[in-house]
C-alpha cells in the first residue's frame, strides 16, 4: 500500500469531523430582556423639590409632569409680566399725540399755501409728527417685547419641572419632597419604558448575516414558561473582534407589560436561518 492509499481514509475521516463540529454549532442563544429605554431623569437647574406627582411603579403617559422645583419667584414674576402685556395706555397715549401732531402739521400745510404759515413752522411740525408716529412703534414694540418677556418666564417655569419623554413606568424615585437637588448633577426619578422591550444576544457572524431588519426570532422564556415572537431591530455591522461574534438587538412588543424586564431569553434561530453544514461529500475513489 502506497503512501496516498493511507492518507485517503484519514483525510475522509477529518473532512466528517469537521462537518459533525459544524453541525453541532450553537443555534440557540441566550440573553436577558431590557426596558426599550431607561432614564434617570434629573433636572436642569437647582431648588427644592415642591411637586412629586407620580409613584414608584406608576404607568405614565409621554409628557406627563413628574417632579416640579419650586418656583414662587417666578410665578410672581410672570403675574407681572401678564399684567404688562394687558396695559394699553402707552399705546393710547401716542396715538393721541400723534393725532394732535397731525393735524397741527396739516393746518400749517394749508396756511403755509396760502402764505399765512412760515417754512420753518411747517417743518418743525412735520418733525414733531414724526416722532409722534415713532412713539406709537415703540409702544407697539413694548407690547411685542411684553409678550415674549411672559414666554420667557413660562419657559423658565417649565424647565423646573420634569416631564416623562416616553409611555412606560417609574421604577424608583431618589428624592423626597421638600428635598434640595443640586442640578443635572442629581438623578430625581428613574423611567423605564417597557413596551416595547429589547434583548441583546450576540452571535457568530456566519449566523448574523443572515438576519435582516423586521426578521422573525422565536424566544423562550423558562422563568414566565412562554414562547413569543420578536423582531429583529438592528444587526451590527461589524464583527466584535475578540469574540467573534456580531451585536443583535430584538423588540419585543408588550403592549399589556405582561412580560417582565430582566428575565432570562433563549433565541432560536428559524430553520431557514440555520442550515448546518453537514458532512463534508467526498469522492468515492476507484
Amino acid at each position: 500500500m502506497n503512501i496516498a492509499t493511507k492518507i485517503k481514509p484519514t483525510l475522509l475521516l477529518l473532512l466528517c469531523l469537521i462537518g459533525v463540529t459544524e453541525q453541532s454549532f450553537a443555534t440557540e442563544f441566550e440573553g436577558f430582556v431590557e426596558p426599550w429605554q431607561r432614564v434617570d431623569a434629573a433636572v436642569p437647574e437647582s431648588g427644592v423639590i415642591s411637586l412629586i406627582a407620580v409613584a414608584e411603579g406608576e404607568q405614565i403617559e409621554k409628557d406627563k409632569l413628574l417632579l416640579r422645583l419650586d418656583s414662587q419667584v417666578l410665578d410672581a414674576s410672570l403675574k407681572i409680566a401678564q399684567a404688562r402685556t394687558k396695559f394699553s395706555g402707552e399705546k393710547q397715549s401716542a396715538q393721541s399725540l400723534y393725532q394732535m401732531r397731525d393735524h397741527r402739521y396739516k393746518k400749517l400745510k394749508i396756511l403755509k399755501a396760502s402764505g399765512h404759515a412760515r417754512v420753518d413752522e411747517l417743518a418743525k411740525a412735520k418733525a414733531e409728527r414724526a416722532i409722534a408716529f415713532a412713539n406709537i412703534t415703540i409702544a407697539k414694540d413694548n407690547e411685542i417685547i411684553n409678550k415674549l418677556e411672559v414666554e420667557r418666564i413660562q419657559a423658565q417655569i417649565e424647565q423646573r419641572g420634569i416631564r416623562s419623554p416616553f409611555d412606560g413606568v417609574v421604577t424608583r424615585i431618589h428624592k423626597e419632597l421638600a428635598e434640595t437637588v443640586s442640578g443635572t448633577q442629581t438623578v430625581v426619578m428613574t423611567l423605564a419604558q417597557l413596551n416595547p422591550l429589547k434583548l441583546v444576544i450576540h452571535i457568530p457572524t456566519l449566523e448574523a448575516v443572515k438576519l435582516k431588519e423586521n426578521d422573525v426570532l422565536q424566544i423562550n422564556l423558562p422563568e414566565q414558561k412562554q414562547r413569543i415572537n420578536a423582531n429583529v431591530d438592528f444587526v451590527s455591522p461589524v464583527t466584535d473582534a475578540d469574540s467573534g461574534t456580531v451585536r443583535v438587538k430584538l423588540r419585543i412588543e408588550n403592549k399589556d407589560n405582561l412580560l417582565r424586564s430582566g428575565i432570562r431569553a433563549i433565541v432560536n434561530l428559524p430553520q431557514q436561518q440555520r442550515k448546518k453544514t453537514g458532512p463534508a461529500k467526498t469522492k468515492k475513489t476507484p
